[in-house]
């Protein structure tokens, strides 16, 4: 008897947790995986970039900027901190190049396409491996002080879930003075349903943690 009732008691629990996390998954997926698949554009003069974005998403910002009548491209990354090497896509491999950050890697990437340089800058921040988005906005508003430039508006290019999240750390770093929109673009990853729901579930948990870190600045 003792037996079968622990074993009803862990059931019990079981299922508890069974079913909370059904709810959670559900939650995030069909309320919080909703913003980032939604553009956000404003009109801008100004488009920023990240750095390490793949190709494809590297040639609908190269249209995008070509076609809307921005006056300049902000290419943000972090600088290389061991001796210019990289991370291969595929995460496996290292790659020799002759560039101090993935901005003016992709900036060179970017004009090699065919965008005019002298309307491209590559504001990189210092290399980490936490909190990357966050220094990339403190970057590029530490330029944006230095450059004076006559802002109109703000958007910017990034994909997949992470979108929410870049848009939410620019929009408070910058604070009421800017404009920022997000435009976004599909991942380009093919993830099963599975792993689109792990993605959602990292980029909620990413979101709260940033909303508690961007309470200090």
């Amino acid at each position: 008897m003792h037996n079968l009732y622990r074993n009803k008691e862990l059931l019990k629990i079981f299922g508890i947790i069974v079913a909370s996390c059904v709810l959670l998954i559900f939650f995030v997926h069909f309320f919080y995986s909703e913003f980032p698949e939604k553009t956000k554009k404003i009109n801008a003069n100004i488009l920023i970039v990240e750095g390490w974005l793949p190709t494809p998403a590297l040639e609908k910002a190269k249209y995008e900027f070509q076609h809307d009548g921005y006056d300049i491209l902000i290419i943000t990354g972090l600088n290389f901190t061991e001796n210019y090497y990289q991370v291969s896509m595929d995460r496996k491999n290292r790659i020799i190049n002759n560039f101090n950050s993935n901005a003016e890697q992709t900036r060179n990437e970017l004009i090699r396409m065919g965008v005019d340089p002298s309307r491209i800058v590559a504001v990189p921040a210092e290399g980490t491996n936490i909190n990357r988005t966050l220094k990339s906005a403190l970057a590029f508003r530490d330029w944006l002080k230095e450059s004076k430039c006559q802002v109109k508006g703000i958007n910017i290019i990034s994909f997949g879930p992470h979108a929410r999240r870049k848009w939410m750390i620019y929009d408070k770093i910058l604070g009421k003075n800017y404009s920022v929109g997000i435009i976004y673009l599909p991942d380009y990853d093919n993830h099963n349903f599975l792993r689109e729901i792990v993605k959602e579930l990292r980029e909620f948990f990413g979101l709260v943690y940033y909303w508690i870190i961007l309470i200090f600045y």
